[in-house]
């Protein structure tokens, strides 16, 4: 019997952004000390606890592959994937499930010094040449910009699908933003979505409501991203989901060991 494996693509929500430390944080939830030096101390802690972690358990899955990356626009989980997953043929050893967080269309991205390098929309990115070029960017696309980036999406998304119809892995994807993925599931037509499934997952503005029902707020780190108990919910809520329509997902048995790998920096290529 075949092992299963867990993949999960997506942005800072995906890699676990916003489970800190406790111990570098103040009786408020603050930072202690400086944000960059707070947030490089916990990344074990957002690859182990985040929802992909979470998930991974609630399904019963032996081994959890997450490529997950802070600020990630859809093409660079693309590429991301095509770097660390083209060569390898996982279905001879796994039952395999991908679930793609997607995240907002309007983020793109190139190859800057070999590394992949996301853009997003009013951020500095150090850089005011940067982000006149994503200001560029929207200019070009001019008054379609809002349908022009949802066919980007829906590109992206499609080649994984495909992909993974051709490797006989099992694909389900859930979009951050409730809006565009009503219209990303008019366009792909697909049964892979669990959109339907809740509303809004909107970040900076707490975790809205059908992911994280009550007290919010109390669900937030300080950077707006969903702490610990935050991704916990959004795992259970996913669990049900998965549970509800794909029931044939989850593993009837308990690994005797859990198995985590992150693959979401280009820094580990």
């Amino acid at each position: 019997m075949k092992k299963k494996l867990l993949i999960t693509l997506g942005c800072s929500y995906t890699e676990g952004v916003g489970c800190y430390e406790p111990s570098l944080l103040d009786e408020k939830g603050n930072p202690i000390t400086n944000v960059k030096s707070v947030y490089d101390a916990s990344l074990d802690r957002f690859h182990t606890r985040g929802w992909p972690a979470q998930l991974q358990k609630k399904l019963r899955y032996d081994h959890l592959l997450n490529l997950g990356h802070g600020a990630a626009s859809n093409s660079e989980t693309v590429k991301r994937w095509f770097e660390v997953l083209s060569d390898k043929n996982l279905s001879d050893e796994y039952d395999v499930l991908v679930v793609w967080m997607v995240t907002f269309a309007g983020r793109i991205s190139f190859y800057r010094n070999g590394k992949i390098t996301s853009l997003l929309p009013n951020f500095q990115h150090g850089s005011y040449v940067v982000q006149n070029l994503y200001d560029s960017y929207v200019q070009f696309l001019g008054n379609k910009y809002n349908t022009d980036i949802l066919l980007e999406t829906y590109f992206y998304v499609n080649i994984i699908k495909n992909i993974c119809s051709l490797s006989n892995y099992n694909f389900l994807y859930i979009n951050v933003l409730g809006d565009e993925g009503k219209q990303l599931d008019s366009l792909l037509k697909s049964q892979n979505s669990l959109n339907y499934l809740h509303k809004v997952f909107y970040p900076h503005n707490n975790i809205i409501d059908e992911i994280v029902i009550d007290a919010r707020t109390e669900y937030n780190a300080f950077c707006g991203h969903p702490n610990e108990k935050g991704y916990e919910v959004i795992a259970e809520r996913l669990f049900n989901m998965i549970s509800h329509e794909h029931p044939h997902l989850i593993n009837n048995t308990t690994p005797s060991d859990y198995k985590i790998e992150y693959l979401g920096d280009s820094k580990q290529w």
